[in-house]
């Protein structure tokens, strides 16, 4: 599917749930973990801020990064009584009870569970003491001096101080921050020369930083680079220059213009073995955009803020670990350069792991993880998930959204228990629906598959072995496998597992209060999706193990067949045709009938997959918005068995195909950081910057032509979200030097747990054109230590990791096809010759 320009609200709730999340979660994160997270410790002397790194970002600007308060969790342990404890029980949404303890006078967490499970979620805390700001912003209040270095002698201050913190955790009351002070010096510091800074005033844990000025092994923040890497064949590899220093104290105003920085022109970068030091390319430092130039054809503005440049070192091939180094500025972080697949396969392998940290209705922990979750969601268990008897439409006048859902759901709901409806992923931080959606995600697993058979053979997830066949096979499986064991005797899918509302107070998936959960009745639209993931998976099952891929050859062709009779009983009953079908459901039928063509071989299904392919036309639009989304399709079937094909029709899907890369490439050239996209009119929201976006656009291109211009588009569509942004951030946790730390994961925050490998959040919002104001009722805490507010920042740099802003810290999972395609592809390509 290509990349959507924009949805409507329908569509977008149906599709990205819980993207638009009801008001039970704002009373959930507002209320309930208020309480919880807003419990301070008192100060002790080494809680005051701390100096975590000192660099520059030119030669006479100095950054100082301090960190300040940290959230010390809590944690889900057994409950043991204590004489004393105080049991208060309160009602919370939907009747939903939350149980508090009180012991010596305290309030101290929340009580979940009964009998012999019962267990305490305790109240997590924050410590330390915030940043004097007002001091921080003063240039009086720094003195740097130099015993080397004569122009420092005798100690001097800053001409100006610039300053910008955000938050770096949640707390509804005292946020941790980190702040970044920026010294606009008299005169440039010189290389290999030792400098003091006095900053009592600060009320640091230091009350002087020393620093010894080697651009060449420091790290620097102006200096933004891959931290996955490079094959030595990638047609593409760069950094980039720039930093934005936030507003100047006493500057009017406080937007982002004020912090814009101009590099001089003639720098040369260069980049260094990372073991030795020794230069091993040189290259020049060029403009990429200046902060004055507009980056989208549509919304006509620049996103970054400030002047930012770009280091090419394409032309270096070698095998190693290096850093890109700008005199008299610093170094980025290290990379690596390989001559196999070890880079991308390492990001491939990470990704996959969210999707293993995701699983619901099993156990997860060791040997396979050190992330631990008991099994949840499991009707052994007790819980209550009951049939209903709706089923959701396929008609473009139904309604879609998440909300007639969820109350359709609960209206129609029958007295028959379902005994066998678990599995599946968690959507997204919290657990309540697993949607026929998720395939989207699982679709790409098995796609490489299809195109990198040995790749995937040899692959090791570190995951349980479900069936004798290789890992990635397993772990498609699994999701899979949620939808088959719902599937009805006569074939038919449903859309999947859901409850009415979101979770509410400080709880865990094994201790959900969301009940009943509701399994869905089936529909056309559902058993199409599924049927063309469990057709792709029987045929390429068939070479590890017949008699498995037989058992899904029979559920696809039980799903089709019923979703085709169904559509045509609704179809006779109201009059309709395709054309009135929702689009979605449209292009869903035409790619099932595909996958069913390729795995049964009967002719039959490409007279289906024709009604409706927007591949039978000369220059065909792959994505138009409410009319097609058919790239997915397209490719399928340009690689499909070429005696199963059109060769006309063929040609004109690769035609479409390069259509789309040819879109991404241009948009590409268009902004600083070379991010992709087949669509100017996309929202840059929900992965825009976090995932490698429209990389599978620009690989699936290079795939059937063969034009290394599509595979550069490919490689420089990870750029951002791999780390080589303003923040230096990768937006997956586990990835790189500097991944993100607090994605919505409720399981792992509530547990006191790091959140697990794997999870690739929305990211950046576009806070200007496309702002999710719905969800803005954190802004409060947000801006009570971001500075200046989170709205007037540039928006490549606008990322918080404070755990619950949910358009930019919450995931679900059928957007990490996107990663799963472009690294698992990257990784898994032969050579370029």
């Amino acid at each position: 599917m290509a990349c959507a320009a924009r949805r409507d609200k329908g569509s977008m709730k149906h599709r990205l749930c819980p993207l638009f999340i009801s008001i039970s979660i704002v009373i959930f994160m507002a209320m309930s973990l208020g309480s919880v997270l807003s419990a301070v410790e008192p100060p002790a002397p080494d809680d005051r801020p701390c100096v975590t790194g000192t660099c520059l970002v030119a030669p006479d600007v100095l950054a100082i990064t301090i960190a300040a308060r940290s959230v010390i969790p809590g944690s889900v342990v057994d409950y043991a009584p204590v004489a004393g404890d105080e049991v208060a029980s309160a009602p919370g949404e939907g009747g939903q009870a939350i149980v508090t303890l009180t012991r010596g006078g305290a309030a101290i967490g929340e009580l979940v569970g009964s009998g012999a499970k019962r267990q305490l979620i305790t109240t997590a805390r924050v410590r330390g003491e915030a940043l004097r700001t007002e001091a921080a912003d003063q240039a009086a209040n720094y003195t740097v001096s130099s015993s080397d270095d004569p122009v420092y002698a005798h100690g001097l201050m800053p001409r100006a101080v610039h300053r910008k913190s955000k938050p770096i955790d949640y707390d509804p009351a005292h946020p941790p921050a980190r702040h970044v002070v920026f010294l606009r010096l008299p005169h440039p510091l010189v290389e290999g020369r030792s400098y003091r800074i006095d900053c009592a005033a600060l009320g640091l844990q230091q009350q002087r930083i020393d620093l010894r000025n080697d651009t060449r092994t420091t790290r620097s923040l102006a200096v933004h680079t891959s931290q996955i890497g490079y094959r030595v064949d990638d047609p593409v590899k760069r950094g980039y220059l720039s930093i934005w220093l936030g507003p100047s104290a006493g500057a009017p105003g406080s937007g982002p213009g004020g912090g814009a920085f101009s590099y001089p022109e003639g720098l040369t970068f260069h980049l260094l073995d990372d073991a030795s030091g020794a230069v091993v390319f040189t290259g020049a430092v060029e403009m990429a955009k200046r902060a004055s130039e507009p980056e989208s054809p549509v919304q006509k503005m620049n996103f970054n803020g400030t002047n930012v440049l770009r280091m090419d070192f394409s032309a270096f091939a070698q095998p190693g670990r290096y850093r890109v180094h700008v005199a008299g500025i610093g170094c980025g972080y290290p990379f690596a350069i390989d001559d196999g697949s070890a880079t991308w396969e390492h990001a491939f392998l990470v990704q996959m792991r969210g999707f293993f940290h995701q699983r619901s209705g099993i156990a997860l922990g060791p040997p396979f993880t050190t992330f631990v979750k008991p099994r949840d969601h499991h009707p052994d268990d007790g819980v209550e998930i009951m049939r209903s008897a709706h089923a959701a439409g396929i008609w473009a006048d139904q309604p879609g959204d998440e909300k007639h859902l969820q109350r359709s759901l609960r209206e129609q709901a029958t007295s028959e228990r379902a005994t066998d409806a678990w599995g599946g992923y968690h959507d997204a931080g919290d657990w309540n629906p697993r949607r026929i959606t998720h395939l989207r995600a699982t679709m790409a697993m098995l796609e490489i598959a299809d195109l990198f058979p040995a790749f995937a053979a040899r692959l090791r997830l570190d995951i349980p072995q479900d069936r004798p066949v290789p890992d990635l096979f397993n772990e498609a499986l699994f999701e899979i496998d949620c939808f088959r064991r719902m599937q009805t005797s006569d074939g038919g899918i449903g859309y999947g597992l859901e409850t009415v509302g979101d979770p509410v107070g400080a709880t865990v998936s094994w201790h959900t209060r969301m009940q009943p959960v509701y399994q869905a009745a089936p529909d056309a639209g559902s058993s199409w999706i599924y049927a063309a993931a469990a057709a792709r998976a029987a045929r390429l099952l068939r070479p590890h193990d017949a008699a498995v891929a037989a058992i899904y050859a029979e559920s696809a062709t039980k799903a089709m067949t019923w979703a085709e009779a169904e559509f045509a009983r609704q179809a006779a009953a109201s009059k309709r045709t395709t054309a009135n079908l929702q689009w979605t459901a449209r292009d869903h039928r035409n790619l099932a009938a595909l996958e069913m063509l390729r795995l049964t071989r009967d002719r039959r299904w490409h007279d289906v997959f024709r009604e409706d392919t927007v591949i039978t036309r000369d220059h065909p639009a792959l994505f138009d918005w409410l009319k097609a989304s058919q790239s997915d399709a397209a490719f399928a079937y340009a690689i499909a068995d070429a005696t199963l094909t059109d060769a006309v029709v063929r040609a004109r899907a690769i035609q479409g195909l390069v259509l789309l890369a040819d879109a991404a490439r241009t948009f590409a050239d268009g902004n600083a950081f070379d991010i992709a996209s087949d669509n100017p009119y996309r929202p840059h929201c929900f992965g825009f910057y976090s995932l490698p976006n429209c990389g599978h656009v620009a690989l699936r291109a290079y795939h059937v032509t063969g034009d290394a211009r599509h595979l550069a588009t490919g490689v420089c569509a990870c750029q951002f979200s791999s780390g080589a942004n303003p923040d230096n951030l990768v937006f997956t946790t586990g990835l790189g030097a500097n991944p993100i730390r607090n994605p919505l994961k409720l399981d792992a925050r509530i547990s006191g747990q790091a959140a697990p490998a794997g999870i690739t959040v929305y990211g950046i919002e576009d806070h200007v054109n496309h702002p999710g104001t719905w969800s803005y009722w954190i802004l409060p805490m947000i801006d009570s230590v971001m500075h200046p507010g989170y709205r007037t920042w540039p928006v490549t740099e606008s990322y918080t990791d404070t755990y619950l802003f949910i358009p930019v810290n919450e995931f679900t999972t059928d957007i990490w096809f996107e990663s799963v395609w472009t690294w698992g592809y990257l990784a898994a390509r032969p050579p370029v010759r």
